[in-house]
């Protein structure tokens, strides 16, 4: 009896002490997690050099929903083939498209949920891209047990330098302290010797337009500081006013908040038609994903993609950079 005792007794002597470890484990990683936030990866194995650049630029900006096509529930992957599949579309898109600069929202970092690829890395080195900016908005692991993070990825033929992790506010705070919140990566682009650009990709809050609005004066004071034409690229979760589903808090709006600062342009920037809408793919009523450029910038073309990979449609937007405008110094300051 005694030996059995001694035996139960080192079992869950046993449990305690893993089981602290994986709390404290999880613990350092929350405190220390503004420091792995935001990572750069070089392809090594891309063939290709960077880009001779011309005088255009094509943008894609898509929410890839981590690859789960029209499965809401994340945990965990049901079909783990599908998934991957899924992942090679879009890596294929990619590359068919050769777009310059691609922005990726709800993007798995390693997470236990979707078999822990990941998808960042799968998709720049099967679309042959040379950079890959990795940024996490939900970082909550343990050593052994759990693993979620995911958040935005920047892809691009063009090198990536000044990388800089941009905090917005969150919906709870205890969310905040256990998991994380939608941020933001901001990096500039250099495109040729005479012409850099500053990139901020993000996902806005999904559930309260007033988080938004509060995130979008930190992206204005971000482009009204910033020496380069200054982009915004992603699921920015909002919609202007005078569009369907428009949302507001307290009469403000993020998007309306972006555009009339004066510092960007987009399309549509009114009427919008079915055909521009981004979610739902099967039925789309609402655009959420969006491209903002320079005012002084010429779109000359705006593309939507409705694709079974994700419940968003890729954006494919082309530009015309104007070399050398400072367009953020037409804007003012962003409202109080």
């Amino acid at each position: 009896m005694s030996r059995r005792r001694s035996l139960a007794s080192i079992g869950v002597l046993v449990v305690l002490a893993a089981g602290a470890l994986e709390l404290g484990g999880y613990a350092v990683g929350r405190a220390t997690n503004r420091l792995t936030a935001v990572r750069i990866r070089e392809n090594r194995v891309a063939t290709q050099p960077v880009p001779q650049y011309s005088s255009t630029l094509k943008i894609i900006t898509y929410n890839i929903c981590r690859g789960r096509g029209g499965d809401a529930n994340p945990w965990p992957v049901k079909d783990q083939p599908a998934m991957e599949k899924r992942l090679q579309d879009i890596a294929d898109l990619l590359a068919s498209e050769a777009a310059d600069i691609v922005v990726l929202n709800e993007v798995d970092f390693d997470s236990l949920c979707s078999g822990r690829i990941n998808q960042a890395q799968y998709i720049t080195r099967r679309a042959g891209y040379l950079f890959c900016i990795e940024q996490r908005n939900v970082d909550a692991a343990t050593l052994l047990a759990f693993r979620e993070r995911f958040g935005n990825a920047v892809l691009s033929r063009y090198p990536l330098k000044q990388l800089r992790f941009v905090p917005f506010p969150g919906y709870e705070r205890w969310e905040t302290i256990l998991g994380g919140k939608s941020n933001a990566v901001l990096c500039d682009v250099t495109l040729s010797e005479k012409l850099s650009i500053r990139l901020l990709a993000t996902h806005l809050e999904s559930r309260s337009e007033a988080v938004r609005v509060e995130s979008a004066r930190i992206i204005e004071r971000e482009r009204l500081a910033s020496p380069l034409p200054f982009l915004v690229v992603g699921d920015l979760n909002s919609t202007p006013k005078g569009f369907p589903y428009a949302d507001e808090a307290n009469g403000q709006n993020a998007l309306s908040l972006l555009l009339d600062g004066g510092g960007y342009t987009t399309l549509p920037l009114r009427d919008p038609t079915p055909a521009d809408c981004t979610i739902v793919v099967g039925n789309p009523i609402k655009i959420v994903d969006w491209v903002l450029v320079p005012p002084t910038w010429r779109i000359t073309s705006r593309r939507v993609l409705p694709l079974s990979a994700s419940d968003h449609c890729a954006v494919v937007v082309e530009v015309s950079p104007a070399d050398g405008a400072n367009p953020h110094r037409d804007g003012r300051d962003p409202a109080p």
